[in-house]
């Protein structure tokens, strides 16, 4: 491969992964609130939201300390209630892709539910489903398509 096709890779990649990490938009909802956000999601305008304008949830703050700040992400969860039924909230994740203790843990302050399940992705608006697309999948993209490009 030649060092041109190497630096227009390199270029391609670092330029996704930096629109991705800042500008990412997500789907932000519960499906307590909103039964469109349940299992079988009904995406609607009003449940988008632009992750550079919000800030990590407050029972994680303080876990981000020192760490960056900004949105990395979106996620939906899936929490399940003491009481019985399963829920679903979807929106911006904050924390490390690589170690998601800090960024999918829930309010420790919420006793009545639990969380069963924790689906963290990069692109905009992929907190749709369970089958989310890691930024791994998007880099070995690109690097096949400049290989088949060059």
């Amino acid at each position: 491969m030649s060092s041109i096709t190497n630096w227009l890779m390199v270029a391609i990649v670092a330029t996704s992964l930096v629109g991705n990490v800042f500008a990412i938009q997500c789907y932000q909802c519960e499906s307590g609130q909103n039964s469109k956000c349940g299992l079988r999601f009904e995406p609607e305008e009003s449940m988008k939201i632009d992750c550079s304008s919000s800030k990590p949830p407050r029972h994680i703050r303080n876990a981000l300390d020192g760490q960056n700040m900004e949105a990395t992400g979106c996620m939906k969860q899936t929490l399940e209630s003491k009481l019985g039924g399963i829920y679903i909230a979807r929106s911006c994740y904050f924390g490390d892709l690589t170690n998601q203790v800090v960024g999918c843990q829930i309010d420790p302050n919420d006793v009545l539910v639990y969380l069963d399940r924790c689906d963290v992705c990069t692109s905009d608006l992929c907190n749709t489903s369970s089958t989310v697309t890691p930024i791994a999948i998007f880099i070995l993209g690109i690097y096949s398509l400049t290989r088949w490009l060059f």
